[in-house]
């Protein structure tokens, strides 16, 4: 079970947002020790929700977040047909 609930939003333009999900990224993808369950990555500890957040001053992004909408709803219903 993942207790661990990480909200993460980012905007598609943004070079912070480019920046932090390379450092989440990083940080999902160490190990850790279990004595109990032995090495497993923290990826596989928390459960990460992402949301496309286009910031008001970067008219650009709008689209691309509403397109990532779009995608991943169409992802939820119909998960076998994905292929993002």
């Amino acid at each position: 079970m993942r207790n661990i609930q990480i909200e993460v939003f980012y905007d598609p333009f943004c070079v912070d947002s480019a920046e932090a999900d390379f450092l989440l990224s990083a940080a999902l993808d160490k190990n850790l020790e279990d004595k109990k369950f032995g090495t497993r990555k923290v990826r596989d500890l928390v459960q990460v929700h992402y949301h496309m957040f286009s910031l008001p001053y970067l008219h650009a992004s709008w689209i691309p977040a509403k397109a990532f909408q779009y995608v991943s709803l169409q992802c939820e219903e119909k998960p076998y047909e994905c292929k993002f």
